[in-house]
C-alpha cells in the first residue's frame, strides 16, 4: 500500500467519516484543555484502546508539532503553536458558541445545512482564541492565570482564579477570584487582551492549612453557591388578551413563573429580561414585573 494522498490541507482525502469526527473531537478537546489522553477517545466514543491510539498517531502525522508526550504526566499536551486541521478558522467567539450549544440536552449531527435555517449573527467585541483556551485550561485544572485587561479605561495586570465561563446572553465572561480585588468577580472575556498560564506575579501565601481550591474555588464563591428566586408575572398595565401572549411567549404557567438563579448572576437575570430596577426602585418591562420586589432588593444588596 502506498502513501495516502493529501490534500492542501494536509489531510488524507479518503479519510473516512467517522475518523474525522474523532480526529475532530481531539482537536477541539487539544484546543480547549490542552492535554489528552487515549481514554478520552475511548471514552466518547466507545473505541479500543488500540483504536484510540491509532487516531492519536495519525492525528501527530498530519501535524507532529501539534503534540507532544510528557511521560511524567502520560498525556499528550497541546504545544503553544498549536495549528488547527480540521477547526482552521475557528476563533474564540465561535468555539464558545460551540460550547453553548453542546450544553443542549439532545445533540444533532447533520449531514448538511438544512436550507430553511437562517440564523442573525449578535455583532459584539471579539475574543481571541488564545484568551479562551488559557482560560479554560486554567478551570480545567485548577490553576492560576495572569491576565492582562481593559477596567475604566485603564489596563490592569491581575492573577486571576477562574472557576467558570459564563454566558449571560449578551457576552461572555469569566467568574474569578481575583487578586486584584481581593475577592470574586466577572470579568468580560472580550476585555482581556493578554494572557499567560505562566505566573510572573507571585501571588500571597495561603493560610496554614488552606488549599486554593478552599481559597479560591467554585466553593468559596459565596454570590455563586447562593441561589435566589425571582418570582415574575405579566405587567399590571396588560389587558387580558395581552397576558395570555405574554405567558404563552414566556411559558408561564399560572400567571407566574419561578426563575431560581445564582446571586452572582442576579443583575444579569433582571438585566436580560429588561427588569432592572428604575429610580423609584420598580422592577417591571412592559410585558413582565417582578413579584417579590423586596426580597430580591435584599438579595441585590448582597453582591
Amino acid at each position: 500500500m502506498g502513501p495516502a494522498i493529501m490534500n492542501e490541507a494536509n489531510l488524507p482525502i479518503d479519510l473516512k467519516w467517522d475518523v474525522r469526527q474523532r480526529l475532530t473531537l481531539l482537536e477541539a478537546n487539544c484546543l480547549l484543555t490542552g492535554r489528552l489522553q487515549t481514554n478520552d477517545l475511548q471514552a466518547i466514543f466507545g473505541i479500543k484502546r488500540v483504536q484510540a491510539s491509532r487516531d492519536i498517531s495519525r492525528y501527530r502525522a498530519m501535524r507532529p508539532h501539534n503534540l507532544h508526550y510528557d511521560p511524567s504526566q502520560r498525556c499528550y499536551l497541546a504545544s503553544e503553536a498549536f495549528d488547527p486541521i480540521f477547526l482552521p478558522d475557528t476563533n474564540g467567539s465561535t468555539l464558545l458558541s460551540a460550547l453553548r450549544c453542546a450544553r443542549s440536552s439532545v445533540s444533532v449531527i447533520l449531514l448538511r445545512t438544512p436550507p430553511v435555517t437562517a440564523c442573525v449573527e449578535p455583532l459584539g467585541p471579539s475574543i481571541a482564541l488564545v484568551v479562551v483556551r488559557h482560560v479554560v485550561r486554567a478551570i480545567v485544572h485548577k490553576e492560576a492565570l495572569e491576565a492582562t485587561f481593559e477596567q475604566h479605561q485603564d489596563r490592569v495586570l491581575d492573577v486571576i482564579w477562574p472557576h467558570t465561563l459564563v454566558w449571560n446572553g449578551y457576552r461572555w465572561h469569566a467568574r474569578c477570584y481575583s487578586e486584584q480585588a481581593k475577592g470574586f468577580t466577572d470579568i468580560p472575556l472580550h476585555s482581556i487582551t493578554k494572557t499567560s498560564l505562566s505566573i510572573t506575579k507571585t501571588p500571597p501565601p495561603f493560610p496554614p492549612g488552606q488549599s486554593t481550591e478552599e481559597q479560591h474555588g467554585e466553593e468559596a464563591d459565596r454570590a455563586w453557591q447562593e441561589q435566589v428566586t425571582v418570582v415574575v408575572t405579566p405587567a399590571a398595565s396588560l389587558d387580558q388578551a395581552q397576558r395570555n401572549a405574554v405567558m404563552n411567549h414566556y411559558g408561564l404557567s399560572e400567571e407566574r413563573l419561578e426563575l431560581t438563579v445564582r446571586l452572582a448572576m442576579l443583575h444579569d437575570t433582571l438585566r436580560f429580561f429588561h427588569l432592572a430596577a428604575t429610580t423609584d426602585g420598580r422592577m417591571s418591562s412592559q410585558e413582565l414585573q417582578v413579584v417579590n420586589e423586596e426580597a430580591v432588593h435584599q438579595a441585590l444588596q448582597k453582591l
